[in-house]
């Protein structure tokens, strides 16, 4: 295919591309070159999965790849949703096709996330990551239980000091 001609891509790929070498489902990669050749690669979804795993941390943050059906291909929850969660329709992803701005919160599961997402043109792919949002954070409870022993903590101990301080003030 010739630059000019419409269909013509530097980057395909698959998401359910099944390795000949090791017989597993792979995201296959295909980038043609200035010069016309293709590289082909693959990458296994284990090693996608686990670049994703180490910046969500171990806070509850969800990443997703989608691809440009919606499919999800690697999440950082081990793989729970690929093949069996599909976002084309939520309103994430709408915007980012739609050219608008997407939402920063979302419901899932019964959980609020704050949510964010960008699209990698080049591969046609969609990230999608969320954090949980309010009370669903394990941090926001921490530190509200902390700020409330805090809190009982001093009063407790101005309770025990009043009396002694009271009867010392009141000491001609």
């Amino acid at each position: 295919a010739t630059k000019d001609n419409a269909n013509y891509r530097t980057v395909a790929w698959s998401g359910k591309y099944r390795s000949p070498l090791s017989g597993e489902q792979t995201v296959g990669v295909a980038v043609r070159a200035g010069d016309g050749s293709v590289l082909i690669g693959e990458v296994p979804l284990a090693t996608l999965l686990s670049s994703l795993a180490a910046p969500a941390g171990r806070r509850g943050t969800l990443v997703w790849v989608v691809d440009r059906h919606g499919e999800v291909l690697a999440d950082t929850e081990g793989g729970r949703y690929v093949g069996r969660l599909n976002l084309s329709d939520w309103p994430l992803i709408q915007a980012l096709l739609q050219g608008r701005e997407p939402p920063h919160a979302l419901q899932f599961e019964g959980r609020r996330l704050h949510a964010a997402t960008v699209h990698a043109r080049r591969l046609d792919w969609f990230l999608v990551a969320a954090a949980p949002a309010g009370w669903a954070d394990a941090e926001v409870r921490r530190l509200a239980w902390s700020v409330a022993a805090a809190f009982l903590g001093c009063l407790g101990a101005g309770l025990l000091i009043a009396p002694y301080w009271a009867r010392r003030m009141a000491r001609p």
